[in-house]
């Protein structure tokens, strides 16, 4: 309440927060008491519309920000780490917060085998390269193209499965824009001319490097 309190004396205006479970399900709660519960759910940030940046709460915050995401196109998770903790401490409500930490966790988490290679493209594809473009820019590719191989290293040995198109390295490779190796992981296919899919994907590979015999 008294956070609340400080957030309106400085002008900020509120927005409700919504918390869902990882994986879905029911809003999460974090009190019964209903009071204290809609003060959970309740962020305050600084109008869109206002038309002077603070140099306390606007420079210093957007900055550790575009430091956090400097560090991440450039691949040095230690530096986005460092620049994150910062951002936690000078301005614990920015927007770019939540997203920020979620693609430093995702980096930190390279090293780890991929269990369910199907739940992890679709978290990449659904969630991690959106938002790395989103808060990226340009560097996202370069953010991105480790999460592709560490992929097409769980995928090595899958035979392509016309059920499951998106499970194959030629898939990895493309998101990649990878396509000389598309066309080698195809040709590498047996009866990779009797997949049609395949042979788009080989046919699209082939136009990008300018091989239309």
């Amino acid at each position: 309440a008294q956070a609340a309190a400080y957030a309106r004396a400085l002008k900020l205006d509120p927005e409700p927060l919504v918390y869902a479970p990882w994986g879905g399900g029911a809003v999460l709660r974090f009190s019964r008491d209903d009071i204290l519960d809609r003060l959970f759910h309740q962020g305050y940030r600084k109008s869109a519309d206002a038309p002077q940046l603070d140099l306390f709460m606007d420079s210093a915050g957007t900055s550790l920000a575009n430091a956090v995401a400097l560090a991440l196109g450039r691949r040095d998770t230690a530096e986005a780490v460092a620049s994150l903790q910062k951002l936690y401490r000078i301005e614990p409500g920015h927007p770019r917060l939540g997203g920020l930490e979620r693609l430093v966790e995702v980096t930190r988490s390279l090293d780890l085998p991929v269990a369910d290679p199907e739940r992890a493209l679709a978290d990449l594809r659904e969630e991690i390269l959106p938002l790395a473009e989103d808060l990226l820019g340009k560097d996202s590719r370069q953010y991105l193209v480790p999460l592709w191989r560490r992929l097409d290293d769980a995928l090595v040995g899958q035979p392509f499965d016309p059920q499951r198109p998106e499970l194959h390295r030629s898939y990895i490779a493309a998101g990649m824009l990878d396509w000389q190796g598309v066309i080698v992981i195809i040709e590498a296919e047996p009866g990779w001319r009797s997949q049609p899919l395949l042979l788009q994907r080989h046919a699209a590979a082939c136009e990008r490097l300018q091989r239309p015999t």
